[in-house]
């Protein structure tokens, strides 16, 4: 659930994402706005949306947000532990892998022994 507040710049709802940019290895957390949260998905390729040429620093703050770009969705991304590409049809037996993979410490539910 998002919830305004007091400064808040964002579109309700809003998305947070990881980003991974173009050549990384570590992907950033950003906002995603300009779409429907629900349209929002792995893959989709997205440009950010820059602060006034004034207003830039050496920060990831000059970054206002992320928005899509119209390119075709990056099929190659990869969920943590999935090896068939991106996306419910293609999890390994239908299963997401948190499902398969995550075990709660707490109550020991879940996940595999």
């Amino acid at each position: 659930m998002n919830v305004q507040f007091y400064g808040s710049v964002m579109e309700i709802p809003y998305v947070s994402a990881l980003i991974l940019l173009d050549g990384a290895d570590l992907s950033i957390m950003h906002l995603i706005q300009e779409v429907p949260a629900d349209e929002v998905h792995i893959g989709m390729r997205v440009e950010a949306v820059w602060r006034d040429d004034a207003d830039i620093e050496p920060t990831l703050e000059s970054i206002k947000w992320f928005k899509p770009n119209g390119e075709p969705d990056d099929t190659s991304v990869r969920i943590p532990g999935e090896d068939h590409g991106t996306g419910l049809g293609s999890w390994v037996g239908g299963v997401a892998p948190t499902e398969a993979l995550v075990r709660n410490p707490r109550t020991g539910e879940g996940g595999v022994a």
